[in-house]
């Protein structure tokens, strides 16, 4: 007798990896969403802060303060040290799960005099 086809165990075990498979494939896709959306907001936050310290930077004398940019809180503090001054910037930001904090430190020299050249 010549027996064609599958039998129910071999079915079964079949689905069964089948579905172990597909289960590992979500689980990736997941962590992959997630990872996507904390990049995002890490880039996001990162943009901001360079927004802010360039207009620090370029400011001849830059206090501490704080600011609110969309889903961002920015606070800085402004330190002299001699000719040139510290600037220690945190930024707060939420990823969709988590909150976070990066922090930022720049060196801000004075500009220089401007030197007249006779000709």
């Amino acid at each position: 007798m010549v027996r064609r086809g599958f039998t129910l165990v071999e079915v079964l075990v079949a689905v069964v990896i089948l579905g172990i498979g597909v289960l590992g494939a979500m689980a990736t896709t997941t962590l992959a969403a997630r990872h996507l959306r904390e990049a995002h907001a890490r880039q996001a936050a990162v943009r901001v802060a360079s927004m802010v310290l360039d207009s620090l930077v370029q400011h001849p004398s830059p206090v501490a303060g704080e600011r609110s940019e969309g889903p961002h809180r920015l606070r800085w503090t402004v330190e002299s040290a001699g000719p040139a001054s510290a600037v220690d910037l945190v930024v707060e930001y939420a990823d969709g799960t988590r909150h976070h904090a990066l922090h930022f430190e720049a060196l801000h020299l004075a500009p220089l005099p401007v030197l007249e050249v006779e000709r």
